[in-house]
């Protein structure tokens, strides 16, 4: 029996690890929720200027998650208004969602000299500094975006998760709890504040969060993964086993699902299965080829 699966890479990495007996299931999950869901507007600049019409093409690109179209717009806005505190931070965000933690901080350390009251930029910045294995200057950024934005639910969210990357289950439940309460039907916050259930061992509680994620978002393929780490951890391998087949139902390429699915697999003694699920969560999990540089 093969005790531990390998950890799938993520460029969002809050890892769980989660053991039962011998054999240990280690995976990520996304914190993409914890950021404002658009690109901040903006302010102070005519709107038929070239680096208003590059923030527009720039924001269009970011809706499409295509962040090097996004990225190239921002860098034009940047070019033609160097003081445009909007661009900076809005290129910072397409970097973090890259996964290039350094270059986010960079920018978005700019877009807050520019413009101190950037509350969105103090958040953003908070979650790059987790991203970067930093979740002690984290907290700070992430706490002074909360003092100017009053309400600021995704910052508790954000807070609720560098708490937990900390491994404060308690401090990371009260923020999730806040962000709740401002934002009852915010997913990543009842996702966050499981994490942090998890965390500090109250499973059923993590169970009941990841539930109304759910009930919220029913295809939120990320709270059916969780909850079935969960439930395979307190012994309940066939709900484990449905919440997987469901992740991967509604998301096929969902590589924590398929790894936690070969944890239930390995416990159930089924070799075959487990390994079968266990290479492609690798496979699914592995960087993109670069294909210019095998010419």
């Amino acid at each position: 029996m093969k005790p531990v699966l390998a950890k799938v890479r993520d460029t969002r990495p809050l890892l769980h690890v989660l053991k039962r007996g011998a054999i240990a299931v280690a995976f990520v999950l996304p914190v993409a929720g914890c950021l404002p869901p658009e690109p901040a507007r903006i302010t102070g600049t005519p709107q038929s200027s070239p680096a208003s019409e590059a923030m527009k093409r720039g924001a269009e690109a970011h809706s499409r998650q295509d962040w090097d179209s996004a990225i190239k717009e921002f860098t034009e806005a940047v070019r033609l208004n160097p003081g445009l505190a909007e661009a900076y931070n809005n290129r910072g965000f397409c970097y973090y969602k890259k996964g290039d933690p350094g270059r986010a901080i960079n920018d978005l350390t700019e877009a807050i000299r520019l413009k101190p009251t950037f509350a969105e930029a103090y958040n953003t910045r908070g979650l790059a500094y987790v991203d970067r294995g930093e979740p002690d200057k984290a907290i700070p950024d992430i706490t002074e975006a909360i003092r100017l934005k009053p309400g600021y639910a995704e910052a508790y969210c954000s807070r609720g998760f560098a708490y937990v990357n900390k491994g404060e289950a308690d401090k990371a439940i009260c923020d999730h709890s806040e962000a709740i309460r401002l934002k009852p039907d915010y997913v990543e916050a009842h996702m966050g504040r499981g994490n942090a259930f998890v965390l500090g061992g109250e499973l059923d509680k993590a169970i009941e969060d990841y539930t109304e994620a759910i009930r919220i978002k029913p295809d939120c393929t990320d709270a059916y993964t969780t909850r079935a780490a969960v439930h395979w951890k307190r012994g309940k391998t066939e709900k484990a086993i449905s919440d997987c087949n469901r992740a991967i139902q509604i998301q096929p390429s969902a590589a924590n699902a398929y790894l936690v699915r070969a944890a239930v697999y390995r416990t159930m003694g089924k070799e075959v299965e487990a390994d079968e699920d266990a290479s492609r969560a690798e496979k699914l999990a592995a960087p993109p080829r670069d294909t210019n540089n095998n010419r």
